[in-house]
Formats: structure tokens, sequence, C-alpha cells
């Protein structure tokens, strides 16, 4: 996505060691790879930039930077600026369904949500196909699942809601799926269901 390549192209610096500890915070905050620490600390008495590597993770280094830590912090850190916005629990899900998609691999995974709010959040950066499945046999109640693509990755991200929910949900999809693109804002209605 946009935002977290953005970021990603960034050289951070020059960084104090306790402007590297802030930085390495965050960035396991959100849920990203960084270097051994070993490496990380490895000059604590001397600048460094860190900046992401071609080994798909934060490391420090000694090129120009590009951003000071104060911009970057700014642009990134701050409270409703993580990449996509993303906040500490949303990056818990948002990160690995990114690290899979680009791995390259085949697979399918599922994630269970605990809100609306999460499936909102999934469907404004990955979109996907919002399908409802009534209570059967195998399932303990009714369930609204978003189906990502990605690559060769399928993911799930299945939220289980009541049959109010399950009936309201459907009659404002008119059917039992609705299919978003990335970007798609969807507005959650007494904490009930999707209006579309």
């Amino acid at each position: 996505m946009k935002n977290i390549e953005q970021m990603r192209s960034e050289i951070v610096g020059p960084c104090t060691p306790e402007e590297k500890t802030e930085l390495r915070a965050f960035l396991e905050a959100i849920g990203e790879r960084f270097e051994d620490i070993k490496w990380w600390n490895a000059n604590a008495d001397v600048l460094d930039v860190v900046r992401y590597s071609p080994f798909k993770e934060w490391a420090t280094d000694n090129l120009p930077p590009t951003i000071t830590f104060t911009d970057f912090k700014s642009k990134y850190m701050e409270p409703k600026k993580h990449p996509f916005g993303m906040t500490k629990e949303s990056a818990l899900y948002i990160v690995p369904i990114l690290t899979l998609s680009e791995s390259g691999k085949q697979g399918q995974l599922q994630l269970q949500m605990s809100s609306l709010q999460e499936i909102q959040e999934l469907v404004l950066h990955f979109g996907g196909a919002l399908i409802l499945s009534e209570k059967r046999e195998g399932l303990t109640g009714y369930e609204l699942a978003l189906q990502i693509t990605r690559g060769t990755f399928i993911f799930h991200a299945v939220l289980e809601i009541s049959e109010t929910q399950y009936h309201l949900q459907k009659a404002a999809f008119s059917s039992g799926m609705y299919v978003a693109e990335p970007g798609t804002q969807l507005t959650i209605i007494d904490n009930q269901y999707f209006q579309i």
C-alpha cells in the first residue's frame, strides 16, 4: 500500500541512541521487522541513519538521510499517522497480510475478528468480498466474513455476529454478499452493521 511503501523509502537520521530506541519501539508496535539488536546498537556512540534494507527489515546504515527523525516522527509515528492510519491493534493483522502477500507463497489464512471496526479497516486498506453466512452445522452462530485476495494468498477475516446483525446486514447488502474496492469507507450503523 502507498503509505507503508512511502515510509519504507525513507532514510531517517541522523538518529541519536534515544531516537533509535524510540524508532525501534514504534516499528515493533506496528509489526515491522528490524535487524538484530546487537547490530542496531553496535555504534551506540555514533549518530546512525535508519532505513528499510534490501533484506526487508529496518537497519542502521551510513547513507545520506532523506528525512530527519523529527519529521519522520511527525509524519508517521504520531497518533493517527501510522502507515494506513494503522493503530497498534490493527497492525497485528494488516502487517502479516502484507508480509504473506509479498512472500510469493500460496496459501490461505483465517483471522478471527472481534469488531466491525476491524473489518471496516481491512476493507479500507484491501477491499474484498464481504460474505454473510447463516447459522448452520459447524457454525456456532451467524458470521460476516471478508475475503481478501492478494497475489497468491487468500485471507478470510471472520466476525461472529448476532441474528439481528445478520438480518440488518443482509438488508443493507440487498443480498448475502458485497464486493468492495480498496479505499471503500464503510459506515457502521449503531455498532450493528455496515451501511453501503
